[in-house]
């Protein structure tokens, strides 16, 4: 897979998949290669945005020792294969690396067109960099996320790591951070709205199966 990195603007001016053709109107031409010809964008800070077939995997720009083998589990799972229509996974983290910090995570929502992103549902794969709360914990990432993009964000407790492939059909396990299995949550998605600004309210806070 090819790396691109540097300049946005430069970025944006990369190419077409010749394959292809060259990207719609309403798309980035950066954008166009990433989801069409397997293209890596480089984020920063210290974040690369790999893609995969149901949407694309933020992880450390250096891989860890853990890589291919969380790039495994992901190929290996719901992730692997495309979405339902409509749908966009957006991975995070990669178990046994340095944290993915917010800033990477907003320069791809950036990307994210407009049309794809009432799809887009992020999913934790390793560890993020969050603000800490007053108490002394660490915000949810959902909350975090929808904070510093003013918008809202839909996050998923887990990755379907097999089951029927069928949209609505019943959960068998998920995956959750560092590859563990687990049972099928009590929901899918939970949504966050950003604190303190205005935004569009959605239909709900809680969604179904992604």
């Amino acid at each position: 897979m090819a790396t691109i990195g540097g300049d946005r603007r430069e970025r944006r001016r990369a190419g077409s998949n010749p394959e292809t053709g060259p990207p719609p109107a309403s798309e980035s031409v950066l954008w166009h290669l990433h989801r069409t010809a397997g293209v890596v964008i480089s984020l920063e800070p210290r974040a690369v945005a790999e893609p995969l077939p149901s949407g694309g995997w933020i992880r450390p720009a250096r891989e860890p020792r853990s890589a291919a083998d969380c790039r495994g589990r992901l190929r290996s799972s719901a992730a692997g294969r495309a979405s339902r229509p409509g749908g966009y996974r957006v991975l995070v983290g990669c178990s046994g690396g340095p944290a993915v910090q917010l800033a990477a995570i907003a320069e791809y929502c950036d990307m994210i067109q407009a049309a794809v992103w009432p799809g887009a549902r992020f999913r934790e794969f390793g560890p993020i960099l969050r603000p800490a709360r007053p108490d002394g914990g660490a915000e949810a990432f959902g909350q975090a996320l929808a904070d510093l993009l003013g918008r809202h964000v839909l996050v998923g407790t887990g990755v379907r790591s097999c089951g029927p492939a069928e949209p609505g059909d019943a959960l068998d396990r998920i995956l959750r951070p560092g590859g563990a299995a687990a049972g099928p949550p009590f929901a899918a998605d939970y949504g966050f709205l950003p604190r303190g600004r205005t935004a569009a309210r959605p239909d709900g806070l809680c969604a179904g199966l992604g």
